[in-house]
């Protein structure tokens, strides 16, 4: 049967454009009427996209840090340094500018039309559930299943069976400390705020991973949506104080708290 076949290899090929003409004419004809191929189509262009975003955000930290590197406001040198840094990347920078700006723009709470009456009203204003990451392809590029299933459980807002799959892995190896943000994100879609508190505990206390400041985040959503104000008052400030992705719109919840 063709739902038993494992195409992960193909999808791979047909995405990254080096089938043989022969080939992809097959990988076409097995698409047709092929659910379980098409869902897995899906769910790897949508994890390729991931990774592309995560890129293009790490070339512009790249940018930004040459940039930074090369100005010194006494050299004169140094001016004309930055000059050619600029001209040779602004083309870059304006790009990825655009991008991330629309795409923000287009997900973000309206903070200015934001009427806020309670924490909940910040809540559904601000909560978005994280997307797929790039963190999770192993070695060689090769997303192991047990891993791919856990993700596809989430991307299908499949929650309760995700949460399961994700604690298996995170027993099996712990050093996997990212997957307690989606496991903590599953358990606020299913509105069980005090395990997903602990999920995003353990990526803080953890301390050396890449995955605080979304924990943060989110664990500041979940006494908001809790209503413990105080508490989500502490998060925010600590992140406001920081200079994480997350800064700007920590100090405007905390303006709206106070």
């Amino acid at each position: 049967m063709k739902q038993e076949m494992d195409y992960s290899g193909y999808v791979d090929r047909y995405l990254d454009g080096i089938m043989s003409p022969e080939e992809e004419k097959w990988f076409k004809k097995e698409l047709e009427g092929n659910s379980f191929l098409e869902q897995e189509l899906e769910f790897q262009s949508k994890l390729n996209q991931s990774i592309s975003q995560r890129e293009l955000i790490e070339l512009e930290d790249q940018l930004n840090t040459i940039y930074k590197n090369t100005y010194n406001p006494v050299s004169r040198f140094a001016k004309i340094k930055r000059k050619t840094v600029a001209i040779s990347a602004a083309a870059v920078v304006a790009s990825l500018m655009i991008y991330f700006a629309a795409s923000y723009w287009i997900n973000r709470p309206e903070d200015l039309a934001l009427q806020f009456s309670s924490p909940l009203d910040l809540y559904a204003s601000y909560y978005q559930p994280a997307e797929m990451s790039m963190s999770f392809r192993a070695a060689g590029d090769v997303v192991d299943s047990e891993l791919r299933e856990a993700m596809k459980l989430y991307d299908r807002k499949e929650y309760s069976e995700a949460i399961l799959l994700f604690e298996k892995i995170l027993s099996d190896d712990a050093s996997r400390i990212g997957l307690n943000l989606y496991s903590g994100i599953s358990h606020m879609e299913l509105e069980e705020y005090t395990e997903a508190n602990t999920s995003f505990r353990k990526i803080i206390d953890d301390r050396s991973n890449a995955f605080i400041e979304s924990a943060e985040w989110y664990l500041g959503l979940c006494y908001l949506k809790t209503e413990d104000v105080e508490l989500s008052k502490q998060v925010f400030e600590n992140i406001a104080s920081g200079s994480s992705y997350y800064k700007a719109d920590a100090e405007r919840i905390l303006n709206l708290l106070e």
